[in-house]
């Protein structure tokens, strides 16, 4: 911006609002003498003219960030660029703009009484960009930061209660391939459970933690992240068998062909529009059975791998314990729509701790198994994905038992009344 001497000082600023500055430190009045040019100005005030027209075009000329290509920035290094460019900024500027608007509002208030309105509304926005600039940095962006840094060592955030399931679905496994190795020579071959997982294979792969007590079981873990190749699985299959003498398959819910279609979708659809599974472990059992005429059993965990607090995870009884405790503290404290989370400092040893994010950022978002979680062949874990299991399931949080049965803590489980309205599905 060249700027010329002969131009009054109040259009400069109005030119361009980053001129302010120069003048207010120099003691130039832009506003009611703001109609006195550079040259009087300097002459006045015994200021190096050309001087101050060098600054006042270094300001100018900051073009704001032409030629920078923010798309190719990772967010971790976009989150430091706003806050230490962008923030500060506007935490500078703001005490600036207000005791201008002050002196404004002194000076010519009584004349136009407008002044205190915008002073006022602009008071209320500035403090409502400046709560929002303190909610970014501090759960917005180090949430962001953590995701970015469980991303890059392919460490997920926890999610509460799911250690437990992975810990029943690793010994339900275990126990029953113990069960089909006992009777294989001359009975059942196959064994498949299945387990939840419609879009993630999260609890699918807590199988595999049973491969080293259980001589290699489960042998086939099948993932909705890997499209079902039904010659390549029946060839596992058969292979499988003809060398352990068995075959032990965990398979996620929503295990699909390579067009998207659901292995056991009904053709129905629930109350959410997602389509109804009828049983991807049947499916399976007749393939086998039709193609490879090897006799086997199928079981759906279900309701059970969730209700299984009598082998529940020790870690995972601690973080739900301290969830909930976080959880009441941010009620107390007036934070709404919010959620605590566990996020992994380390996994050996084990670390963690709680930290809370909008709601908005998670509800709703799937975390699908990283393919460097998975396998080359895509039917079992990597040493990275079980690095990140085992930690989760470690510990025995048994509870008292009165009669063989466990004694559990049981709510009343009263309703209260919808405060909403009923929100039309389209």
């Amino acid at each position: 911006m060249v700027i010329d001497s002969n131009k009054t000082v109040g259009n400069i600023v109005a030119d361009d609002y980053r001129t302010a500055g120069v003048f207010s430190q120099l003691g130039i009045d832009f506003c009611c003498k703001g109609n006195r040019t550079i040259d009087e100005v300097c002459a006045k005030k015994g200021i190096d003219k050309y001087a101050l027209l060098d600054e006042l075009e270094r300001v100018t000329a900051n073009n704001n960030n032409q030629g920078i290509d923010f798309k190719s920035w990772e967010l971790d290094l976009l989150i430091d660029y706003i806050e230490k460019k962008h923030h500060r900024y506007v935490e500078e500027k703001i005490p600036q703009l207000l005791s201008f608007l002050l002196k404004l509002e002194q000076v010519h208030g009584a004349q136009h009484p407008e002044l205190f309105e915008i002073k006022k509304l602009f008071k209320r926005s500035a403090d409502e960009l400046t709560q929002h600039m303190k909610k970014e940095e501090l759960i917005l962006f180090p949430f962001i930061k953590k995701m970015v840094e469980a991303n890059r060592n392919n460490t997920p955030i926890n999610n509460p209660g799911f250690g437990s399931v992975a810990k029943y679905v690793a010994v339900s496994t275990f126990e029953a391939s113990l069960d089909v190795a006992s009777m294989a020579a001359s009975s059942t071959k196959v064994f498949i459970l299945e387990v939840m997982g419609r879009h993630t294979g999260w609890i699918a792969a807590a199988g595999a933690l049973a491969q080293p007590y259980a001589q290699g079981a489960p042998h086939l873990i099948l993932f909705p992240e890997v499209p079902f190749q039904q010659a390549d699985f029946l060839q596992k299959v058969q292979q499988t068998v003809a060398q352990k003498g068995y075959c032990v398959i965990v398979v996620s819910e929503g295990v699909a062909h390579p067009d998207g279609r659901f292995l056991a979708e009904s053709g129905l659809r629930d109350a959410f529009g997602h389509a109804q599974l009828g049983g991807v472990a049947p499916y399976l059992a007749g393939l086998i059975k039709s193609e490879l005429n090897l006799k086997n059993h199928w079981a759906v965990a279900d309701y059970l791998q969730r209700a299984a607090r009598h082998i529940a995870s020790q870690n995972d009884v601690d973080q739900a314990y301290a969830l909930g405790k976080s959880a009441v503290e941010l009620a107390i404290s007036g934070k709404n729509a919010v959620m605590p989370i566990v996020v992994r400092d380390s996994s050996s040893p084990y670390r963690w701790h709680i930290e809370d994010v909008a709601l908005s950022k998670v509800a709703n978002v799937e975390k699908k198994v990283p393919r460097e979680f998975i396998s080359e062949d895509g039917y079992g874990i990597t040493a990275a994905c079980r690095e990140y299991l085992e930690p989760l399931i470690a510990g025995e949080a048994y509870p008292p038992y009165h009669n063989g049965l466990p004694q559990y803590i049981q709510l009343s489980l009263q309703t209260v009344a919808k405060k909403l309205k009923e929100a039309a599905i389209s």
